[in-house]
Formats: C-alpha cells, structure tokens, sequence
C-alpha cells in the first residue's frame, strides 16, 4: 500500500513536471498576470550603524501585489536582504534555537562587542531584524557569563532573543537565536 501510493506520487510529480514544461503559453500568461499585478521596490538602507558593524550593504524589498483576492485591496511584502558581493541572500530566521553562521560572517572582523558598542550592536538588529512597535519594551541587552544577551520579544514569560558569544578581545566568535532564556 505504502509503495503503490508513494509511486502514484511520484508519476504524478513527474507528469505535472513535464506538463508544466511543455506549457510555454501557460507560463507566459502567468509572468504577464504576476507583472500586471505586482511592482518590486529595492532600497538600500543606509545607516551609520550598518557600516559600523556589517561588512556588506542592506536592501529592503517589498513586493506590492494587487488584484489578487479583492480589487480595492493591495499587500505588501517586505524583505531585508545582504549584498554579499556575490549574491543577495536574505538573513536567516530567527524563528528557532538556532546557530547563525551566515550572519556571523556578515559581521566585520575589528568589530568589538563591549559596554560602548552595544547600543550599536542593537541598532543594527533593529535594522536587519526588526521587530513590531507594541514590542518595543521587551527590547533589552545586557552581559551575563561572558556572554551577551540582545533580547528583542518574550513568549509566555520566556525571554528570547540574540545570544552573542565573544572571544577575550570582545571579537564575536558564535551568534545564535534562543526560544528561550532563563534570567
């Protein structure tokens, strides 16, 4: 039973792959309906505090849509991206316990992380990971066993937020979202 299904996926898939390459009319009336339909704009958000901190330029995009669901009614979509020299790539989520190495390498090397640049440190996450107005007061930071804490939302009375490891010199060695901090 598991294979017959998995198979009738499968030819599926594959039939949907083949009808969907053979449709060039079809695909055509879709880019005119998305270009009719949608506008991109592409910003480079400049900032002090970026430069500072980052070795690459930002970018918000937003993708506007319209007549999607309900004429009178428009979206907006809103991206933050990274200019790595070689491609755009968007900044990881931070939806879960997780390591961040691309952000990491995206953080200048003669960066220092101290009492002085934290305030800084936090302006450039308000740029590339910003968060609601209603959330603003739960925005903090603060040093706790060598380690810094860039909290920016609370989920049932847990803290969560940026965990930034450094090394002696203040360097940032490891950068990490956590669900969940115990104070």
């Amino acid at each position: 039973m598991k294979k017959t299904g998995f198979l009738l996926i499968t030819m599926l898939s594959i039939a949907g792959i083949s009808f969907a390459q053979t449709d060039d009319q079809l695909q055509e009336k879709l880019d005119k309906f998305f270009m009719e339909n949608t506008k991109r704009s592409i910003k480079q958000i400049s900032s002090d505090t970026l430069l500072q901190v980052l070795k690459h330029d930002v970018y918000l995009i937003t993708l506007t849509s319209w007549n999607m669901f309900d004429e009178t009614v428009s979206d907006d979509d809103q991206y933050i991206v990274v200019d790595t020299g070689d491609k755009f790539q968007t900044f990881e989520m931070n939806n879960t316990n997780t390591k961040m190495p691309g952000f990491l390498s995206w953080i200048k090397e003669d960066f220092v992380l101290n009492e002085k640049t934290a305030p800084l440190f936090q302006g450039m996450l308000d740029l590339t990971y910003p968060i609601e107005e209603w959330k603003a007061d739960k925005k903090e930071f603060l040093m706790k066993d060598g380690k810094w804490y860039f909290l920016r939302d609370t989920f049932f009375s847990s803290k969560q937020g940026f965990e930034i490891t450094i090394d002696a010199t203040g360097r940032i060695t490891g950068i990490r979202y956590k669900m969940r901090w115990e104070e």
